[in-house]
C-alpha cells in the first residue's frame, strides 16, 4: 500500500523508500522462516500429533515477502538494476517457503486420516491451508510480469535477457494456475470442514459464539482472491470469468471482514472477547459499592 498509494501521491523516492523498506523484509521474513522451523526440529518438539495449520505461518511470512516483492517492482516504477536482484531473491524465498507448506501440509492431512477434528471454536484456523497456495499464486504472477519487464533492461549472463524474461513470465503465469487449484482445494476442504463442524456442534450453528481465531479465516481468503483477482488482469490471463469469480470471492471476505469487524468490537465492548468485564458490569459495581458504603 506504502508504494501504491505513495507513489502515485508524493513521487519516485517514495518508491526507493519501500524499496528500502522490502530489502528490510525479506530480512526478517527469512530470518522466521529459517528460524522457527528450526526450533521446532531441534530445540522444541511439538510432535506430529500437535501440528496444526498454525505452523505454516513462518512460510507464509515468506511467501508474502515474495509477493509484495513483486508489486514493489511492477509499481514502483525503479530501473531494471534495482528490480532484478529483488525479482531473483524473490524466487529464492518462494523455494525455499513453497516446498516446505507442502511437507506441512502432507503431516496435517496425515493427522485428518488419524480422525483428528478441530474443535468448532477453532476449526477456522482450517482457512489458513489456502493461504500458502493463493499467495505463492499471486506472487508468481507478480514476479513473472516484473520479470518480463525488467530482464531484458539487466541483461547479464545467460538467463538475465529478454528473450528469457517472456520465458519466465509464462512460466510463471502456468505455475500460479496449478498452485491456485492446489489452494482451491484446500479453500474447499476449509469451507466444508467449518460448515460441518458449526453444524453439528451442540446447539447447531445457532450455538456458535465468535472468538478471536474467527480472523484466521481474512487474510487466507485474501490472498487466495488477491490470486484470482490478478488471473483476470491483461498481464496474467485476461479473462473475464476470473474476474467475475475474483469478484464473488472479494464480495464474500468483504462480508465476512465487516461481520468480524462488528463482533470484535462488540466483544470488547461487553468484556466477553477479553476475558474481562465490560465497562457497563464495571459501572453497576461500582454503583453498588457506593450504594454499600457506610454514610
Amino acid at each position: 500500500m506504502m508504494c501504491l498509494v505513495g507513489v502515485s501521491a508524493w513521487g519516485p523516492p517514495w518508491g526507493l523508500i519501500t524499496y528500502v523498506l522490502t530489502w528490510v523484509n525479506i530480512m526478517m521474513a527469512s530470518m522466521a522462516c529459517i528460524g522457527i522451523p528450526y526450533v521446532f526440529l531441534k530445540l522444541e518438539h511439538p510432535g506430529v500429533k500437535n501440528i496444526t495449520p498454525i505452523v505454516l505461518l513462518p512460510f507464509i511470512a515468506a511467501l508474502t515477502a515474495a509477493a509484495g516483492a513483486g508489486v514493489i517492482c511492477v509499481s514502483a516504477g525503479m530501473s531494471s538494476k534495482l528490480q532484478v536482484p529483488l525479482i531473483i531473491v524473490s524466487f529464492l524465498l518462494i523455494g525455499m517457503a513453497g516446498p516446505l507448506t507442502l511437507a506441512y501440509d502432507a503431516l496435517y492431512l496425515a493427522r485428518l486420516f488419524d480422525g483428528y477434528s478441530m474443535a468448532p471454536r477453532m476449526i477456522y484456523q482450517t482457512f489458513v491451508l489456502c493461504g500458502p497456495p493463493g499467495q505463492t499464486s499471486f506472487a508468481l504472477q507478480v514476479l513473472g510480469a516484473a520479470a518480463t519487464n525488467s530482464f531484458g533492461g539487466y541483461r547479464r549472463g545467460a538467463f538475465l535477457q529478454d528473450t528469457a524474461g517472456s520465458i519466465v513470465g509464462t512460466c510463471c503465469i502456468f505455475c500460479a494456475l496449478m498452485i491456485w487449484g492446489y489452494g482451491f482445494f484446500f479453500w474447499s476442504y476449509a469451507l466444508l470442514a467449518t460448515l460441518q463442524a458449526l453444524w453439528g456442534q451442540e446447539g447447531g450453528i445457532s450455538a456458535t459464539r465468535f472468538s478471536m481465531s474467527c480472523w484466521s479465516v481474512v487474510f487466507p481468503w485474501g490472498v487466495f482472491t488477491m490470486s484470482a483477482v490478478q488471473f483476470g488482469k491483461p498481464t496474467s490471463l485476461d479473462s473475464q470469468a476470473w474476474s467475475v469469480w475474483s469478484t464473488i470471492l472479494a464480495a464474500v471476505m468483504f462480508a465476512i471482514w465487516l461481520l468480524f469487524t462488528v463482533c470484535t468490537w462488540r466483544g470488547i465492548a461487553t468484556g466477553e472477547l477479553l476475558g474481562v468485564r465490560s465497562w457497563k458490569t464495571r459501572m453497576g459495581d461500582d454503583e453498588l459499592d457506593s450504594d454499600s458504603s457506610p454514610q
